[in-house]
């Protein structure tokens, strides 16, 4: 077969994908109607919960160490998917099936704050377990003081592309697609809570 047939039967091919795809990420927005799941992002802010329970969790440490040590020790970063499938949420599952279906530009910048904040969480928990088991009780109330706000604006973040109310724009959101400097200053930031 000639290389221009194969690359219109490619072409033909792609565009019936993205068709696909446009059709089912269509059905899912008329689907979600009512639910508490954003029509426009296809996601839903029950998954940033896994997040906000830690951050809660860190900030009240200071306070009393021995009380929710445990709680933070057993804290596990959870996928979207796992996180829903474990929780109570009422459309757990047309949640796993539409997150699918995001637009691929609002999954790819959602992904990105998530990876950040199961970063920061288990960087801050590993800092933690070692500043209680060293009786470094001044270093707790530092990562709490500084790990906090962090995870805080990270977790805004992520409710802000599940919501459609970010500063990029469902039409612009490319421009939030994860770049190799923000890893690096996503790295950078969390070193710098245990220097």
């Amino acid at each position: 077969m000639p290389a221009a047939a194969r690359k219109a039967e490619t072409e033909i091919a792609e565009n019936q994908a993205q068709d696909n795809y446009d059709i089912m990420r269509n059905h899912f927005r008329v689907v979600l109607e009512g639910t508490n799941i954003n029509a426009t992002s296809l996601l839903t802010n029950d998954y940033i919960n896994h997040f906000s329970s830690i951050m809660m969790l860190i900030e009240m440490l200071p306070i009393a160490p021995d009380d929710f040590m445990e709680e933070i020790q057993a804290w596990r970063p959870l996928s979207y998917q796992e996180h829903l499938e474990q929780s109570g949420f009422r459309e757990k599952e047309l949640a796993i099936a539409a997150y699918d279906h995001a637009p691929r530009t609002i999954r790819s910048a959602f992904d990105h704050v998530v990876k950040s904040m199961q970063e920061l969480s288990i960087h801050l928990i590993g800092g933690i377990r070692i500043a209680m088991e060293t009786g470094q009780r001044d270093d707790i109330a530092r990562l709490s003081m500084e790990g906090v706000p962090q995870l805080r604006e990270l977790i805004d973040q992520a409710a802000a592309i599940v919501n459609g109310e970010t500063n990029m724009h469902v039409g612009n959101i490319r421009s939030a697609e994860p770049r190799a400097e923000d890893d690096s200053a996503a790295q950078a930031m969390v070193d710098e809570l245990f220097d």
